[in-house]
């Protein structure tokens, strides 16, 4: 993507404002970079002739908020495009594009976020520790610091 500049009106989903806009920019990697709020980016295939520029690491380092399109997670801002002949040539979307993808997307309430699978909260109510030193686990000896 060295070297590309397109002009047009895409569609920005950002999740941290809860917000969908459609917007009338000029897309270069670094202006993408911080529509995205990323390093690297990854293009996903959202059908309907839509492609979507993400986070290339927002996925599985769940670093930015995460939100669902089409029932599926996503985390961090997309930005939305019409697929042109190939990949990078993007055409730009309308209101009614606009529409279309707002009936998609679903911002999670704070209480949905997925965490750690099975976490339990951590709780000292009624927790006691035991310390094993090398020679007293030689012995099968422990020292209770209660």
């Amino acid at each position: 993507m060295e070297g590309f500049v397109q002009y047009g009106s895409w569609i920005l989903i950002d999740p941290d404002e809860r917000h969908i806009d459609l917007i009338e920019e000029t897309i270069d990697l670094e202006n993408l970079c911080d529509l995205l709020r990323c390093d690297s980016t990854d293009l996903l295939n959202l059908g309907d002739s839509y492609l979507g520029f993400v986070d290339g690491e927002g996925a599985w380092q769940e670093r930015q908020t995460e939100w669902e399109f089409d029932g599926k997670s996503c985390w961090g801002p997309m930005l939305i495009f019409i697929m042109g002949n190939d990949d990078l040539d993007m055409l730009s979307c309308s209101e009614e594009d606009l529409q279309a993808i707002e009936n998609r997307v679903r911002f999670l309430e704070e209480t949905e976020f997925q965490g750690p699978v099975n976490s339990q909260p951590l709780s000292f109510k009624h927790s006691c520790c035991l310390l094993y030193t090398s020679d007293a686990a030689d012995e099968g000896l422990g020292v209770d610091l209660g």
